[in-house]
Protein backbone atom coordinates (compact mmCIF):
# COMPACT_ATOMS: atom_id res chain seq x y z
CA UNK A 1 0.00 0.00 0.00
CA UNK A 2 1.19 3.52 -0.59
CA UNK A 3 0.62 6.88 1.21
CA UNK A 4 -1.17 8.65 -2.14
CA UNK A 5 -3.59 10.37 -0.66
CA UNK A 6 -5.67 10.36 -4.05
CA UNK A 7 -5.77 6.74 -4.73
CA UNK A 8 -5.11 3.04 -2.84
CA UNK A 9 -2.68 1.05 -4.80
CA UNK A 10 -1.48 -2.68 -3.95
CA UNK A 11 0.19 -5.64 -5.65
CA UNK A 12 0.19 -9.33 -4.26
CA UNK A 13 2.19 -12.24 -5.67
CA UNK A 14 -0.52 -15.34 -6.02
CA UNK A 15 0.67 -18.75 -6.67
CA UNK A 16 -1.46 -19.42 -9.59
CA UNK A 17 -1.78 -18.56 -13.52
CA UNK A 18 -3.39 -15.32 -14.81
CA UNK A 19 -6.56 -17.62 -15.73
CA UNK A 20 -7.21 -18.55 -12.56
CA UNK A 21 -7.01 -15.20 -10.94
CA UNK A 22 -8.93 -13.71 -13.50
CA UNK A 23 -11.90 -16.18 -12.96
CA UNK A 24 -11.68 -14.64 -8.95
CA UNK A 25 -11.96 -11.63 -10.27
CA UNK A 26 -15.00 -11.95 -12.48
CA UNK A 27 -16.69 -15.28 -11.98
CA UNK A 28 -19.67 -13.94 -9.19
CA UNK A 29 -19.53 -17.24 -6.99
CA UNK A 30 -16.38 -16.69 -6.19
CA UNK A 31 -16.45 -13.18 -5.97
CA UNK A 32 -19.11 -13.25 -3.41
CA UNK A 33 -16.45 -15.57 -1.83
CA UNK A 34 -13.89 -12.62 -1.24
CA UNK A 35 -15.48 -9.61 -2.12
CA UNK A 36 -19.14 -8.85 -2.38
CA UNK A 37 -21.86 -10.63 -3.98
CA UNK A 38 -23.63 -9.62 -6.88
CA UNK A 39 -25.12 -9.63 -10.38
CA UNK A 40 -21.42 -9.34 -12.42
CA UNK A 41 -21.23 -9.99 -15.47
CA UNK A 42 -17.97 -9.76 -17.97
CA UNK A 43 -19.42 -7.46 -20.36
CA UNK A 44 -18.91 -3.72 -21.29
CA UNK A 45 -21.60 -1.35 -19.63
CA UNK A 46 -23.00 -3.98 -17.82
CA UNK A 47 -24.50 -2.64 -14.18
CA UNK A 48 -24.94 -4.50 -11.19
CA UNK A 49 -25.39 -3.85 -7.76
CA UNK A 50 -23.31 -5.60 -4.89
CA UNK A 51 -24.52 -5.68 -1.30
CA UNK A 52 -22.69 -6.36 2.26
CA UNK A 53 -23.46 -4.82 5.60
CA UNK A 54 -23.89 -0.98 5.80
CA UNK A 55 -21.57 1.01 7.90
CA UNK A 56 -23.44 4.16 9.02
CA UNK A 57 -20.37 5.82 11.20
CA UNK A 58 -18.53 5.82 7.85
CA UNK A 59 -21.37 7.33 5.34
CA UNK A 60 -22.07 3.67 3.85
CA UNK A 61 -24.91 2.23 2.89
CA UNK A 62 -24.08 -1.06 2.31
CA UNK A 63 -25.48 -1.23 -1.43
CA UNK A 64 -22.89 -0.15 -4.20
CA UNK A 65 -24.13 0.40 -7.54
CA UNK A 66 -21.51 -0.89 -10.20
CA UNK A 67 -20.70 -1.03 -13.68
CA UNK A 68 -18.41 -2.68 -15.89
CA UNK A 69 -15.98 -0.08 -17.86
CA UNK A 70 -13.04 -1.80 -19.90
CA UNK A 71 -11.47 -5.39 -19.84
CA UNK A 72 -8.66 -7.39 -21.59
CA UNK A 73 -8.96 -11.45 -20.49
CA UNK A 74 -6.97 -12.22 -18.37
CA UNK A 75 -4.91 -9.18 -18.04
CA UNK A 76 -7.01 -6.15 -17.05
CA UNK A 77 -10.30 -5.41 -15.33
CA UNK A 78 -12.00 -1.88 -14.51
CA UNK A 79 -14.79 -1.06 -13.05
CA UNK A 80 -17.15 2.12 -11.22
CA UNK A 81 -18.47 1.92 -7.97
CA UNK A 82 -20.66 4.35 -6.45
CA UNK A 83 -22.22 4.27 -3.25
CA UNK A 84 -25.84 3.74 -3.72
CA UNK A 85 -27.18 5.44 -0.12
CA UNK A 86 -28.04 9.29 0.15
CA UNK A 87 -24.97 9.16 2.47
CA UNK A 88 -22.68 8.67 0.22
CA UNK A 89 -22.59 12.53 -1.01
CA UNK A 90 -21.99 11.08 -4.44
CA UNK A 91 -18.87 9.20 -4.34
CA UNK A 92 -17.70 6.82 -6.95
CA UNK A 93 -14.61 5.09 -7.46
CA UNK A 94 -12.56 3.34 -10.39
CA UNK A 95 -11.42 -0.01 -9.29
CA UNK A 96 -8.41 -1.48 -12.04
CA UNK A 97 -7.32 -4.81 -11.61
CA UNK A 98 -3.82 -5.92 -13.50
CA UNK A 99 -2.83 -9.00 -14.20
CA UNK A 100 1.18 -9.71 -15.01
CA UNK A 101 2.70 -13.23 -15.35
CA UNK A 102 5.38 -13.85 -12.89
CA UNK A 103 7.50 -17.12 -12.50
CA UNK A 104 5.11 -19.79 -11.45
CA UNK A 105 2.29 -17.35 -10.60
CA UNK A 106 0.73 -13.93 -11.00
CA UNK A 107 1.46 -10.49 -10.04
CA UNK A 108 -2.04 -8.70 -8.97
CA UNK A 109 -1.77 -5.04 -9.33
CA UNK A 110 -4.68 -2.89 -7.45
CA UNK A 111 -5.53 0.72 -8.16
CA UNK A 112 -8.52 2.63 -6.94
CA UNK A 113 -9.33 5.83 -7.92
CA UNK A 114 -11.72 8.65 -7.22
CA UNK A 115 -10.92 9.85 -3.59
CA UNK A 116 -11.09 14.12 -2.84
CA UNK A 117 -8.53 14.09 -0.32
CA UNK A 118 -10.02 17.23 0.65
CA UNK A 119 -13.49 15.71 1.77
CA UNK A 120 -13.56 14.65 5.04
CA UNK A 121 -16.18 11.64 4.16
CA UNK A 122 -13.64 10.87 1.07
CA UNK A 123 -10.58 10.86 3.34
CA UNK A 124 -12.53 8.61 5.88
CA UNK A 125 -13.71 6.34 3.24
CA UNK A 126 -10.05 6.06 2.01
CA UNK A 127 -8.60 5.37 5.45
CA UNK A 128 -11.46 2.18 5.48
CA UNK A 129 -11.09 0.89 2.43
CA UNK A 130 -6.99 0.62 2.72
CA UNK A 131 -7.08 -1.37 5.57
CA UNK A 132 -9.88 -3.57 4.60
CA UNK A 133 -7.92 -4.36 0.98
CA UNK A 134 -4.57 -5.47 3.31
CA UNK A 135 -6.23 -7.19 5.98
CA UNK A 136 -9.18 -8.42 4.96
CA UNK A 137 -9.81 -8.40 0.84
CA UNK A 138 -6.58 -9.73 -0.74
CA UNK A 139 -6.39 -11.98 2.64
CA UNK A 140 -9.57 -13.61 1.62
CA UNK A 141 -8.70 -13.59 -2.47
CA UNK A 142 -5.85 -15.74 -1.52
CA UNK A 143 -7.64 -18.11 0.44
CA UNK A 144 -10.46 -18.74 -2.27
CA UNK A 145 -7.41 -19.46 -4.67
CA UNK A 146 -5.81 -22.01 -2.47
CA UNK A 147 -9.10 -23.77 -2.26
CA UNK A 148 -9.54 -23.47 1.20
CA UNK A 149 -12.70 -25.27 2.28
CA UNK A 150 -15.85 -23.63 2.73
CA UNK A 151 -19.38 -25.68 3.54
CA UNK A 152 -21.18 -22.55 3.08
CA UNK A 153 -19.94 -21.65 -1.09
CA UNK A 154 -18.99 -24.62 -2.50
CA UNK A 155 -15.13 -26.10 -3.50
CA UNK A 156 -11.93 -25.20 -5.02
CA UNK A 157 -11.99 -23.59 -8.75
CA UNK A 158 -11.31 -25.96 -11.62
CA UNK A 159 -7.90 -26.12 -14.08
CA UNK A 160 -10.02 -26.06 -17.20
CA UNK A 161 -10.23 -22.17 -17.97
CA UNK A 162 -6.85 -22.02 -17.18
CA UNK A 163 -5.90 -24.55 -19.54
CA UNK A 164 -8.14 -23.32 -22.47
CA UNK A 165 -6.41 -19.58 -21.59
CA UNK A 166 -3.41 -20.96 -22.40
CA UNK A 167 -4.38 -22.97 -25.41
CA UNK A 168 -6.19 -20.27 -26.83
CA UNK A 169 -3.51 -17.66 -25.88
CA UNK A 170 -0.95 -20.12 -27.89
CA UNK A 171 -3.69 -19.91 -31.15
CA UNK A 172 -4.07 -16.17 -30.89
CA UNK A 173 -0.36 -15.44 -30.76
CA UNK A 174 0.26 -17.48 -34.06
CA UNK A 175 -2.14 -15.42 -35.61
CA UNK A 176 -0.96 -12.30 -34.18
CA UNK A 177 2.84 -13.23 -35.53
CA UNK A 178 0.85 -13.86 -39.58
CA UNK A 179 2.38 -11.70 -42.18
CA UNK A 180 -0.17 -10.37 -44.03
CA UNK A 181 1.17 -11.51 -46.78
CA UNK A 182 0.87 -15.16 -46.01
CA UNK A 183 -2.79 -15.41 -45.14
CA UNK A 184 -3.67 -17.41 -48.94
CA UNK A 185 -1.21 -20.10 -48.78
CA UNK A 186 -2.65 -23.18 -48.48
CA UNK A 187 -2.88 -24.92 -44.84
CA UNK A 188 -2.45 -28.78 -44.10
CA UNK A 189 -6.46 -29.06 -44.04
CA UNK A 190 -7.60 -29.70 -47.88
CA UNK A 191 -9.33 -26.76 -49.74
CA UNK A 192 -8.28 -24.64 -46.84
CA UNK A 193 -5.74 -21.28 -46.78
CA UNK A 194 -4.32 -20.48 -43.44
CA UNK A 195 -7.07 -17.33 -43.02
CA UNK A 196 -9.43 -20.27 -43.36
CA UNK A 197 -8.34 -22.08 -40.76
CA UNK A 198 -9.10 -19.20 -38.42
CA UNK A 199 -12.17 -18.74 -39.46
CA UNK A 200 -13.42 -21.97 -38.62
CA UNK A 201 -12.07 -21.51 -35.39
CA UNK A 202 -13.54 -19.02 -34.80
CA UNK A 203 -16.73 -19.80 -36.31
CA UNK A 204 -16.76 -22.97 -33.61
CA UNK A 205 -15.53 -20.81 -30.72
CA UNK A 206 -19.20 -18.93 -31.98
CA UNK A 207 -21.45 -21.88 -32.42
CA UNK A 208 -20.55 -23.33 -28.57
CA UNK A 209 -21.30 -19.97 -27.16
CA UNK A 210 -24.73 -19.86 -28.89
CA UNK A 211 -25.19 -22.90 -27.53
CA UNK A 212 -24.45 -22.56 -24.31
CA UNK A 213 -26.59 -19.59 -24.28
CA UNK A 214 -28.96 -20.01 -26.04
CA UNK A 215 -28.79 -17.90 -28.85
CA UNK A 216 -27.69 -17.59 -32.30
CA UNK A 217 -24.02 -17.12 -33.47
CA UNK A 218 -23.16 -13.47 -34.90
CA UNK A 219 -21.20 -12.74 -37.63
CA UNK A 220 -18.00 -10.25 -36.89
CA UNK A 221 -14.70 -8.13 -37.74
CA UNK A 222 -15.22 -9.86 -41.21
CA UNK A 223 -15.65 -13.08 -40.62
CA UNK A 224 -19.09 -15.19 -41.10
CA UNK A 225 -20.82 -17.47 -40.37
CA UNK A 226 -20.85 -21.06 -41.48
CA UNK A 227 -21.74 -24.86 -40.33
CA UNK A 228 -19.58 -26.35 -37.03
CA UNK A 229 -17.59 -28.61 -39.16
CA UNK A 230 -16.95 -25.25 -42.31
CA UNK A 231 -14.82 -22.36 -42.89
CA UNK A 232 -16.74 -19.19 -43.39
CA UNK A 233 -16.99 -16.73 -45.76
CA UNK A 234 -14.13 -14.10 -44.94
CA UNK A 235 -13.70 -10.85 -46.12
CA UNK A 236 -10.00 -9.24 -47.46
CA UNK A 237 -9.94 -7.10 -44.70
CA UNK A 238 -11.28 -8.99 -41.72
CA UNK A 239 -9.44 -8.50 -38.55
CA UNK A 240 -8.87 -12.03 -37.41
CA UNK A 241 -6.80 -11.38 -34.48
CA UNK A 242 -9.82 -9.37 -33.08
CA UNK A 243 -12.32 -11.96 -34.01
CA UNK A 244 -10.74 -14.68 -32.64
CA UNK A 245 -10.07 -12.36 -29.21
CA UNK A 246 -13.54 -11.49 -29.08
CA UNK A 247 -14.81 -15.34 -29.57
CA UNK A 248 -12.25 -16.55 -26.76
CA UNK A 249 -13.62 -13.27 -24.24
CA UNK A 250 -17.21 -14.92 -24.78
CA UNK A 251 -15.68 -18.74 -24.01
CA UNK A 252 -14.07 -17.82 -20.98
CA UNK A 253 -17.00 -16.20 -19.61
CA UNK A 254 -19.09 -18.95 -20.46
CA UNK A 255 -16.50 -21.47 -19.03
CA UNK A 256 -16.63 -18.50 -15.46
CA UNK A 257 -20.36 -19.33 -15.15
CA UNK A 258 -20.27 -22.34 -13.15
CA UNK A 259 -24.55 -22.92 -14.48
CA UNK A 260 -23.28 -22.72 -18.46
CA UNK A 261 -20.10 -24.61 -18.25
CA UNK A 262 -22.03 -27.48 -15.69
CA UNK A 263 -24.73 -27.49 -18.71
CA UNK A 264 -24.81 -30.97 -21.03
CA UNK A 265 -23.70 -30.26 -24.58
CA UNK A 266 -23.46 -33.10 -27.41
CA UNK A 267 -19.89 -33.74 -28.40
CA UNK A 268 -18.19 -36.14 -30.00
CA UNK A 269 -16.96 -38.08 -26.87
CA UNK A 270 -20.68 -38.23 -25.71
CA UNK A 271 -22.89 -35.97 -24.19
CA UNK A 272 -20.69 -34.30 -21.28
CA UNK A 273 -20.59 -30.77 -19.09
CA UNK A 274 -19.61 -27.97 -21.77
CA UNK A 275 -16.59 -27.21 -19.62
CA UNK A 276 -15.37 -30.73 -20.24
CA UNK A 277 -16.53 -30.68 -24.37
CA UNK A 278 -13.97 -27.51 -23.89
CA UNK A 279 -11.33 -29.23 -22.15
CA UNK A 280 -10.87 -32.60 -25.02
CA UNK A 281 -12.96 -31.90 -28.16
CA UNK A 282 -11.76 -28.02 -27.77
CA UNK A 283 -8.14 -28.83 -26.77
CA UNK A 284 -7.89 -30.96 -29.97
CA UNK A 285 -9.05 -28.56 -32.17
CA UNK A 286 -6.61 -25.45 -30.82
CA UNK A 287 -4.01 -27.68 -30.91
CA UNK A 288 -4.20 -29.50 -34.30
CA UNK A 289 -5.09 -25.59 -35.68
CA UNK A 290 -2.25 -23.90 -34.05
CA UNK A 291 -0.20 -26.20 -35.73
CA UNK A 292 -2.10 -26.23 -39.10
CA UNK A 293 -1.88 -22.40 -38.94
CA UNK A 294 1.51 -22.49 -38.20
CA UNK A 295 2.35 -24.72 -40.69
CA UNK A 296 0.89 -22.75 -43.63
CA UNK A 297 2.75 -19.68 -42.95
CA UNK A 298 5.66 -20.80 -41.31
CA UNK A 299 5.31 -20.20 -37.90
CA UNK A 300 6.44 -21.93 -34.59
CA UNK A 301 5.15 -25.57 -34.61
CA UNK A 302 5.96 -26.20 -31.24
CA UNK A 303 2.54 -27.23 -29.27
CA UNK A 304 2.23 -26.89 -25.66
CA UNK A 305 3.46 -30.72 -24.54
CA UNK A 306 1.20 -31.22 -21.31
CA UNK A 307 -1.92 -30.09 -23.47
CA UNK A 308 -0.49 -32.95 -26.49
CA UNK A 309 0.07 -35.82 -23.92
CA UNK A 310 -3.46 -35.20 -21.75
CA UNK A 311 -5.42 -34.37 -25.03
CA UNK A 312 -4.42 -37.32 -26.76
CA UNK A 313 -4.89 -39.50 -24.00
CA UNK A 314 -7.80 -38.31 -23.63
CA UNK A 315 -9.29 -39.37 -27.04
CA UNK A 316 -7.59 -42.19 -27.63
CA UNK A 317 -11.13 -44.06 -26.62
CA UNK A 318 -13.26 -41.88 -28.52
CA UNK A 319 -11.34 -42.60 -32.26
CA UNK A 320 -14.42 -43.98 -33.65
CA UNK A 321 -16.51 -41.29 -32.29
CA UNK A 322 -14.02 -38.65 -34.02
CA UNK A 323 -14.25 -40.63 -36.90
CA UNK A 324 -18.14 -41.09 -37.47
CA UNK A 325 -18.91 -37.17 -37.59
CA UNK A 326 -17.27 -37.03 -40.50
CA UNK A 327 -15.33 -33.73 -39.39
CA UNK A 328 -11.59 -35.21 -38.61
CA UNK A 329 -9.14 -37.04 -40.33
CA UNK A 330 -8.29 -41.24 -40.18
CA UNK A 331 -5.18 -41.11 -38.28
CA UNK A 332 -1.59 -42.35 -39.56
CA UNK A 333 0.79 -44.42 -38.48
CA UNK A 334 3.30 -41.98 -36.83
CA UNK A 335 7.01 -42.87 -38.23
CA UNK A 336 9.63 -44.40 -36.18
CA UNK A 337 10.71 -42.76 -32.92
CA UNK A 338 8.13 -40.07 -33.07
CA UNK A 339 7.82 -38.21 -30.28
CA UNK A 340 5.22 -36.71 -28.57
CA UNK A 341 3.62 -34.28 -30.81
CA UNK A 342 4.21 -36.23 -33.88
CA UNK A 343 2.07 -39.01 -32.66
CA UNK A 344 -0.30 -37.00 -31.68
CA UNK A 345 -0.31 -35.11 -34.91
CA UNK A 346 -0.46 -38.65 -36.46
CA UNK A 347 -3.50 -39.43 -34.42
CA UNK A 348 -5.37 -36.80 -36.29
CA UNK A 349 -3.99 -37.71 -39.80
CA UNK A 350 -1.46 -35.09 -39.79
CA UNK A 351 2.26 -35.67 -40.84
CA UNK A 352 4.84 -33.65 -38.90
Amino acid sequence: MTGDPDAIHADQFLPHPPAKVWRALTEPDLLARWLMPGDFRLEIGHRYTMRVPAMPGAGFSGVVEAEVLAFTVPEMLRVRWSDAGPAGDGMAWTITWTLRPEGRGTRLFLMQEGADPGHPLHARVRQIMDGGWRTRLLPALTRVLAGTPDPMKGSAMSDIADRYTRLSGDFLARIEATPADRWDRPSPCEGWTARDVVAHVVNGHRGIVAMARGTRPQPGHGVGLSGMGDAPEVHPDADLAAAFAECRANLLAVLADRDLAARPFPAPIGLVPLERAVDVVGALELLVHTWDLARAVGGDQTLDAEAVARTHEALLAHYDDLQATGAFLPRLDPPPGADAQAAFLAFTGRQA
